[in-house]
């Protein structure tokens, strides 16, 4: 059986690390790093709540934490993560702290997040030439000039204003520490294969297979970035998984999206229910008017079958105004898939 082991470490750096992120991007691209488990207004409150209790950083050190794009980790993310796999799980902070210490190493990261090249061997010059060259915003580019220019500057506010951020979440993890202990004593492995089996689906097929053979999974919660899950299974007898502190309600939203075959049946299998999910998958949430009026039915008619549907959570809704809109619920949907899988591997029901 495989063995579970809980390490704060992780945690806390995903969690000050994430808040550098915060601090140093717009909101634009700094909301979608809460993985929005839950209702968006509330996750922005609840990170506006935490990034108050933390000092504004110093503007150079952006180059350690901008987001090129909306799936690109920031540079630190990917040291970390580099880090994570190199131990398995198994880091403490001063692994962190000696990785940022290291000039060259840290030199030679951020030359590889955004300039893709080695500058081991080029000259200033050279360096400065590869940046102006490079399609960056022209603040990023003026950084990485700088950066090159004097590294030991950039790390040296690095670790001092690192050091104030971790000491900030180190208490937070002490206010919750009781609960943190309560709840890893209740983790086990098969509420973490679920946790991620759910979360990852059908697109992480092959880290679902090698999470079998693992030995050891080593996990982690972050407290501040509640809606979390990484995990690297890697290639070794081991794991990490890496979790935010609301994952318990990631899995009951699992449960509660969970359809038997008579509930499928019952929602799905009506002409007009499967004409009303085309139209919605093809243009969108849609009202019971918009949805009467494309598909030639009466309004009563769209609105029962709407509700139908709703009961069964194959759709969402939301009220703007007098209007109830609809869209489809793709958590719910992922798991009628699975149903018909099952189902048609002669499989019985969880």
């Amino acid at each position: 059986m495989m063995k579970t082991k809980f390490r704060k470490a992780p945690g806390l750096i995903y969690d000050w690390i994430s808040m550098f992120t915060l601090k140093l991007n717009e909101r634009e691209k700094w909301m979608q790093h809460v993985a929005g488990a839950g209702n968006e207004a509330e996750d922005l409150a609840y990170i506006t709540y935490w990034m108050q209790r933390f000092p504004n950083p110093d503007a150079i050190l952006k180059i350690f934490f901008y987001l090129p794009d909306r799936m690109t980790q920031s540079c630190l993310m990917q040291i970390f993560g580099s880090v994570m796999q190199q131990t398995k799980g198994n880091l403490d902070m001063m692994q962190i702290w000696e990785t940022i210490q290291d000039v060259s190493k840290m030199k030679e990261a951020v030359a590889q997040y955004y300039l893709k090249y080695s500058v081991q061997d080029l000259k200033l010059e050279e360096i400065g030439e590869i940046i102006r060259r490079s399609k960056l915003t022209g603040e990023i580019q003026f950084l990485l000039l700088e950066f090159f220019l004097n590294p030991v500057i950039f790390i040296t506010n690095l670790q001092k204003w690192g050091k104030q951020y971790y000491e900030e979440i180190e208490s937070i993890y002490r206010e919750s520490a009781s609960s943190i202990l309560a709840w890893q004593e209740h983790v086990d492995e098969e509420e973490l294969k679920a946790c991620v089996f759910y979360v990852y689906g059908e697109k992480k097929r092959i880290q679902q297979e090698m999470l079998a053979g693992v030995d050891q999974l080593v996990y982690s919660v972050a407290v501040i970035m509640k809606n979390t899950l990484l995990i690297d299974i890697g290639t070794g007898q081991s794991g990490w998984i890496l979790l935010g502190g609301q994952y318990e309600q990631t899995l009951k939203r699992h449960k509660e999206t969970k359809l038997t075959m008579d509930q499928l049946g019952n929602a799905a299998g009506d002409r007009n229910r499967t004409a009303i999910i085309e139209y919605i998958v093809a243009e969108g949430e849609k009202t019971s008017t918009d949805i009467a009026k494309k598909l030639g039915m009466a309004l009563n008619t769209a609105a029962y079958h709407l509700e139908v549907m709703r009961k069964a959570k194959l759709l969402n809704s939301h009220n703007k105004g007098k209007s109830t809109y609809f869209w489809i619920n793709s958590d719910a949907c992922l798991m009628a898939a699975n149903v018909f899988q099952r189902w048609a591997r002669g499989e019985a029901e969880d």
